[in-house]
C-alpha cells in the first residue's frame, strides 16, 4: 500500500475472507502501535477480537481531552477570561463530542457572530439562556474555570471521565483508556496532599505531561480463541498457523529507539549488564521464534511515510530474503 493506514485496509480485507476457524489460528503483529485504532475501525468479523498489547497513552481520546482541558484552564487563569481558540479545542474533541454535540455548534456561531474573540465566563451564561444553548446544561461547571484550584481541576477531570466511560456510544478503547487515565489522576490528587509544591496549574500539567504521557494501556487478553492483536513481545511461547505483521520498515521492526541510561556502557560491559545489542537479540529471538511453526507469514511494507520520507524493510526480513 501506499501508507501504513492503507496497509491495515489490505489486512482487515484479508481477514475477513477467511472463516472463522482459520482466523483463530492468525496473529496479527502490531510493530507500530500507532496503528492499532485504525485497524480495528477496519476490522469487521462476528466473532470477538482479542488485543493483547499496550497501546501509548499519547494515542488516545482521553488523553488529548485532559490536555485540551489543562490548556483551557491555564489560559482562562492567565488572562483573566477565555480565549476562543483554547475554548473551541476543548469543546470540540472527539472524547466529548457526544455531550456537547447538541450546543457545540449553535455556541460557536453565536460567538462569532458576537465577534468575542475573549469574553467572560458570566458571557457564557449569558448565552445558555438562549433556546438552542438550553441542553448545555450541566456542562457549564467544566468551563468555570477562572479561579478553580488544582484539586477542583483533577476532580472535574475525573467526573468528564467517568462520563466517557459510562456512555454507550463510546468504544471499547475509550472505555478502558479513560477508566485507566481516571485511575493515574486519583494518584495524581493524592500526590498533591503531601507534597503541597504541586498544588499549581502549571506544575500540575508538567507533572501530568511527563508521567501520564509516557504510561501505556494495557489490553489484557486470553489468547485461546478468536482472531489474535498483539505486539511482539506478547508472542513469547505462542504458535500461529498465519502470522501477519502490520508494518514490517526498519523504523518500528525493531526500530531504532535511543538507548538511555545513567550507567556508561563500558561499566555495563565489565558488569554484565545488558546493552541495545542485547535489546535487539531478544527481538530477533522472538521474531523467529514466531515464524518457527508459522505455515504463512505476511509482511506489509507501506510505499512512503506520512512525511514522503523513503521506507527501508526490516532487517530481519532482508534476512529471510538473503537466506
Amino acid at each position: 500500500a501506499q501508507t501504513a493506514y492503507g496497509n491495515t485496509i489490505q489486512i482487515a480485507e484479508s481477514i475477513q475472507k477467511i472463516n472463522a476457524e482459520e482466523r483463530s489460528n492468525t496473529a496479527i503483529i502490531m510493530t507500530d502501535g500507532n496503528l492499532l485504532q485504525p485497524l480495528l475501525s477496519q476490522l469487521n468479523v462476528p466473532e470477538a477480537i482479542n488485543v493483547a498489547m499496550g497501546w501509548p497513552i499519547r494515542n488516545t481520546a482521553v488523553y488529548q481531552l485532559c490536555n485540551a482541558y489543562w490548556e483551557f484552564i491555564i489560559s482562562t487563569q492567565k488572562q483573566k477570561r477565555i480565549y476562543f481558540r483554547d475554548f473551541n479545542q476543548f469543546i470540540d474533541q472527539p472524547a466529548i463530542r457526544f455531550i456537547t454535540e447538541s450546543w457545540r455548534g449553535p455556541l460557536q456561531e453565536s460567538l462569532i457572530k458576537k465577534r468575542l474573540t475573549y469574553f467572560q465566563f458570566s458571557k457564557l451564561k449569558e448565552l445558555s439562556s438562549e433556546p438552542q444553548l438550553q441542553s448545555i446544561g450541566q456542562f457549564m461547571e467544566y468551563l468555570n474555570v477562572e479561579s478553580m484550584d488544582a484539586p477542583s481541576a483533577l476532580t472535574q477531570m475525573t467526573r468528564l471521565l467517568e462520563s466517557i466511560a459510562l456512555h454507550d456510544s463510546s468504544d471499547e478503547i475509550t472505555v478502558e483508556s479513560a477508566f485507566q487515565l481516571k485511575e493515574k489522576l486519583q494518584s495524581i490528587a493524592h500526590w498533591l496532599t503531601t507534597m503541597p509544591q504541586l498544588n499549581q496549574m502549571g506544575s500540575l500539567e508538567i507533572l501530568f505531561q511527563h508521567l501520564i504521557g509516557k504510561e501505556q494501556i494495557t489490553f489484557e487478553g486470553e489468547p485461546l480463541q478468536g482472531l489474535q492483536i498483539m505486539g511482539m513481545i506478547e508472542t513469547r511461547a505462542l504458535d500461529f498457523k498465519r502470522v501477519i505483521f502490520v508494518q514490517a520498515t526498519e523504523d518500528v521492526m525493531p526500530g531504532n529507539q535511543p538507548y538511555q541510561s545513567l550507567i556508561p556502557f563500558d561499566l555495563r560491559t565489565a558488569f554484565g549488564m545488558p546493552l541495545p545489542k542485547d535489546r535487539d537479540a531478544s527481538y530477533a529471538y522472538n521474531l523467529y521464534r514466531l515464524l518457527q511453526r508459522a505455515e504463512e507469514i505476511q509482511f506489509y511494507i507501506p510505499a512512503t511515510t506520512s512525511d514522503f520520507r523513503s521506507v527501508e524493510r526490516s532487517r530481519y526480513l532482508q534476512q529471510l530474503l538473503w537466506e
